[in-house]
């Protein structure tokens, strides 16, 4: 087999028997002159082939010629890894019906032309474990039932494997999956990662006639980045109760998190809301249809951190202080550049006086101009396991409502595990009012003043 300038596999009538019987992998680099990689007809010999990398060929339009106006079905049995890199002018991988049951791996970037990731003809992959599509501008389409000829008949095997799907740069892209149904093939799906796609507006598109709940039992990261008409992840019922990561950055059309039918995400460690322009709530009843009768007190269990930035529309990052018994896991909250935060922790008069995060080691306000309170004028915070307590530029808050502890002798004491305060300016710490006569003198030990707030 020669690839080069002259083109892909000659276009002799026949080979000799045991011709490439033995070869595995294939990588074509800057053939400026081919326009096909091998002929249909070429597949017999390459029973062994594995890895197939094509990269940088100009004139390329196919990775498998079709000799036929229907094209035919072919079988490449043992093809684990297809990678695709800046092929400006490939429409398709192969015309007909290709068989590759035995990949794992499928990644194209800068392919500007390919309008369709999966052949026509489509058949099952049922060991297809990594999906990456990188700057395709003409793909309108991932997973869809009408491109992959799908139905609810076609065996749960198709992407049986199936574990990350990673999309980035596909601007005529407007959903990952165009409907709820889809998602039944897709239950060993661990990792979604999505970005800049200018027109993507859901990443789980649905339907009146659909069923109410669909499921991602191990689904365990979900990474949004810079989609600006994103208004939802799914508008019906989406369980994946295994996730432990949701990172969220410049979605701007977003104004709500947490999808419509919220079901708890117990094993949630990990939250990031960046620049979030219209966000206007984060934990909050009504969007949960949280009530402490309704919803076990799994529902956040394993939260750690929460890390929000940018959101101008956000006043409150809980609704209510009786929303934290969710949160008793908590280690770090993070909030910043917030323009209309007021609160940190909302509350009503009938709510308890005392609100506790026995966990939490840091809380970071940085850059909030409105900010007025933490919690209630009424209300303490709890927070026996703080480590580090870091505050800039929130000029309008006046109190911060510390617990402070009894020692042996019933004189009250710092928090146990503090180790720094760091504030800025320091004429906003000073004129800062305390519940507690000795405050000042009891955290002065600890505090460090910044010279330029961050």
């Amino acid at each position: 087999m020669v690839f080069g300038e002259v083109g892909a596999i000659a276009e002799s009538a026949s080979l000799p028997a045991g011709t490439f019987s033995s070869l595995q992998y294939i990588s074509v680099w800057r053939c400026n002159k081919i326009k096909k990689l091998c002929l249909v007809r070429w597949l017999e010999y390459l029973q062994k082939l594995q890895t197939v990398e094509v990269g940088k060929c100009e004139q390329l339009e196919e990775i498998i010629g079709s000799e036929s106006k229907e094209g035919e079905k072919v079988t490449l049995p043992n093809l684990e890894r297809l990678e695709l890199t800046s092929l400006p002018l490939l429409k398709t991988i192969y015309s007909g019906s290709l068989i590759c049951d035995s990949i794992k791996k499928i990644a194209i970037f800068d392919c500007k032309n390919i309008e369709s990731v999966f052949w026509f003809g489509f058949n099952p992959l049922p060991y297809l474990e990594y999906l990456e599509l990188t700057i395709l501008k003409d793909l309108k389409c991932v997973f869809d039932e009408e491109g992959l000829g799908l139905s609810p008949h076609v065996p749960p095997t198709s992407f049986f494997s199936l574990k990350e799907i990673r999309v980035e740069g596909c601007d005529q892209l407007k959903k990952v999956f165009s409907s709820g149904w889809l998602l039944h093939y897709f239950q060993s799906l661990e990792t979604i990662k999505v970005k800049h796609c200018s027109q993507m507006e859901e990443l789980i598109s649905s339907s009146a006639h659909e069923e109410e709940k669909v499921t991602l039992p191990k689904l365990k990261s979900l990474e949004l980045t810079i989609l600006p008409l994103l208004k939802t992840i799914y508008s019906g019922s989406l369980i994946c109760d295994s996730i432990k990561k949701i990172a969220i950055y410049g979605c701007g059309n977003i104004e709500s998190v947490f999808w419509s039918g919220f079901n708890p995400l117990p094993n949630l460690e990990y939250l990031v809301l960046s620049y979030l322009k219209n966000l206007k709530s984060v934990f909050y009843e009504e969007g949960f249809g949280l009530s402490p009768p309704r919803v076990p007190p799994t529902s956040f269990f394993s939260l750690k951190e929460i890390r929000v930035e940018g959101c101008d529309q956000l006043k409150k990052v809980f609704s209510s202080g009786w929303l934290l018994c969710y949160f008793q896991s908590l280690e770090t909250i993070e909030v910043s550049r917030c323009s209309q935060m007021e609160e940190l922790i909302s509350s009503s008069a009938h709510e308890e006086e005392k609100v506790t995060l026995r966990k939490l080691e840091e809380l970071k306000l940085t850059r909030l101009p409105l900010l007025k309170s933490i919690c209630s004028s009424s209300s303490v915070l709890i927070c026996d396991s703080i480590q580090s307590l870091r505050i800039n530029h929130c000029k309008k808050l006046k109190r911060i409502p510390l617990n402070f502890p009894l020692i042996d002798n019933a004189q009250s004491s710092h928090p146990p595990s503090l180790k720094e305060i760091v504030v800025f300016p320091k004429e906003w710490w000073e004129s800062l009012e305390w519940d507690h006569p000795n405050a000042k003198d009891i955290l002065f030990p600890f505090c460090k003043f910044q010279l330029i707030g961050e």
